[in-house]
């Protein structure tokens, strides 16, 4: 094509000039054919230099990811990492380091994504730590712990042992997903007729439901939750009503927990307030359930609480969430710069070759920054070298989603061989 033109343009002063700026494009071309590849190979090496392995044997997490780890979070007071709900590996993750943690540096307290008033059970003495006995729980109350599963329970108990924390060790921070803990206490404390009736009639009509739960697949769990698809926020308003309970009493907090919830899921399925709204909610409650426990910690102890969050993606990416609000994640962020410390944030993200497992859709997801690893290990990905690369936006293959990650979080924690868990292990946590 090129040669084509010459030779019409052959004899013209005007040949002079587009050879000139032939020469020219392809000059910039080359040049920019050879940035990109000085940035692919810069980004390669980074990857290279910033993979650790980390190993699991014996009920312990070893090799240069959790060194690597170990020394970043020295000096820090939260740790934030982040689940994806239903994997089988990340509780087992969590429970190791929370052991080095508490050794190393003093952690002694875990954030889960479960309410705050299921938790108080679990922190009781007695209960605290005993694993058959937090799983019979599950058991009588299974949509009350948001994350019922058998590894989640393991390490609840197992953190519950070690810390050796006088105050509770495990902070609910989520709203009330599950409707039957707090329909028992209330009857227990129930004192007219009217209130009595009511209640046995929303629970009857909860425990319909939220018993399936461990007769579903983990897809269809949303199917056992009373309150997401009821969303009955007047229902709870009339409960409040014939209760009349004293302002400020336990009673009004759990009622209007259950008002809270049942707004924020109508919310989500679209209805007013919206799903915004809702969501924001949502997070403000995880906040200032956060801020509850850790003012309690404070003033009791005289101590500021090292603590490890584990709750989705969504709630501790640093900044603005994927809903648009700010996050619970973002806001420890900023409370421990206030306090003269800083945060450590770990984005978990599990992968399987498997093309029936439900984590390989997510294989290629950060191909840039993972095709180089192991697919069948556990490898951390310090992300924060990635930070300072200049030329890597202007890479191909890098999106605004791998931009996001790389300024958000400070670690990719790559689970590979990834699985889910079975909802129905927990039932054998009890034999």
């Amino acid at each position: 094509m090129i040669s084509q033109l010459l030779n019409l343009l052959r004899g013209s002063v005007m040949a002079g000039v587009f050879i000139s700026c032939l020469s020219v494009a392809l000059l910039i071309e080359y040049t920019l054919a050879r940035h990109e590849n000085k940035a692919e190979e810069q980004l390669t090496i980074l990857v290279q230099v910033n993979a650790f392995v980390i190993t699991y044997e014996n009920g312990k997490l070893s090799g240069p990811g959790v060194d690597h780890l170990l020394n970043s979070i020295e000096g820090s007071q939260f740790l934030a990492i982040s689940e994806p709900h239903g994997n089988r590996e990340l509780p087992v993750i969590a429970a190791s380091l929370f052991s080095k943690l508490q050794t190393r540096y003093g952690y002694g307290y875990l954030v889960v994504e479960n309410g705050p008033f299921i938790m108080e059970y679990v922190n009781k003495p007695g209960i605290r730590g005993n694993l058959r006995k937090i799983a019979n729980l599950a058991i009588k109350y299974p949509m009350s712990f948001h994350m019922n599963f058998a590894e989640e329970l393991k390490m609840i108990a197992a953190i519950g042992r070690i810390s050796d924390a006088e105050e509770p060790v495990v902070w609910g921070v989520d709203q009330v997903t599950g409707s039957l803990h707090l329909l028992d206490r209330l009857l227990e404390s129930a004192s007219n007729e009217q209130a009595v009736d009511l209640l046995h009639q929303i629970r009857n009509d909860a425990a319909e439901m939220e018993l399936l739960r461990f007769k579903l697949p983990i897809h269809q769990t949303g199917r056992a939750a009373f309150l997401g698809v009821h969303a009955d926020v007047e229902r709870f308003e009339t409960l409040k009503d014939v209760f009349q309970p004293r302002e400020g009493s336990v009673e009004e907090i759990w009622i209007d927990a259950l008002i809270h919830t049942s707004r924020i899921y109508r919310g989500q399925q679209g209805k007013e307030p919206g799903s915004y709204i809702s969501n924001s909610e949502r997070e403000l409650w995880m906040k200032k359930q956060f801020i509850n426990h850790y003012r309690r910690v404070e003033q009791n102890s005289g101590e500021k609480p090292k603590v490890i969050l584990k709750l989705g993606h969504n709630h501790l990416v640093r900044g603005i969430n994927y809903t648009g609000i700010p996050s619970l994640g973002n806001y420890v962020s900023e409370f421990s710069v206030y306090n003269d410390t800083y945060s450590v944030h770990i984005y978990v993200h599990p992968i399987s070759e498997n093309p029936e497992s439900p984590y390989y859709g997510l294989l290629n997801q950060f191909t840039p920054l993972t095709k180089h690893i192991n697919n069948n290990q556990w490898t951390l990905i310090d992300l924060k070298p990635f930070r300072s690369h200049r030329s890597l936006p202007q890479l191909p293959e890098i999106t605004d989603e791998h931009l996001d990650l790389i300024h958000a979080w400070d670690y990719l924690l790559v689970i590979g061989n990834a699985a889910l868990t079975n909802p129905a292990d927990v039932v054998r946590l009890t034999k």
